[in-house]
């Protein structure tokens, strides 16, 4: 299956320069459906600019903190920040409710060259 999102700048160049291997989201509804093999095409919400991904693995967590605490920061390019402040950016996107409500993933990927 193919899907489609929109990403800010800065992970957008991340993801490109194969910096940012996970890309961190709630699991609802939309991404309850993403497999590893898929195809995911991220839209930079900046510059219009696409790029194809293939997703490498799916990994399930109830919360971000347990999520940031068992994936290296280094494949989330933020190997220099704290745990506070990659939560503290995590939930500028998202509530805790919707957390509580969807839980959360990493999908692992991979840029289709």
């Amino acid at each position: 299956m193919r899907y489609e999102m929109g990403l800010y700048n800065k992970p957008f160049q991340s993801i490109q320069s194969g910096k940012k291997v996970y890309e961190v989201r709630l699991y609802d509804t939309k991404r309850q459906l993403i497999k590893q093999g898929d195809e995911i095409v991220f839209t930079n919400l900046t510059t219009a600019e696409t790029m194809a991904v293939k997703v490498t693995e799916v990994k399930r967590y109830k919360i971000f903190k347990e999520l940031y605490e068992q994936i290296d920061k280094k494949f989330l390019d933020c190997e220099n920040d704290s745990l506070e402040e990659i939560l503290e950016s995590t939930y500028k996107i998202y509530t805790k409710e919707q957390e509580k409500k969807w839980g959360t993933v990493a999908i692992g990927i991979e840029v289709i060259k």
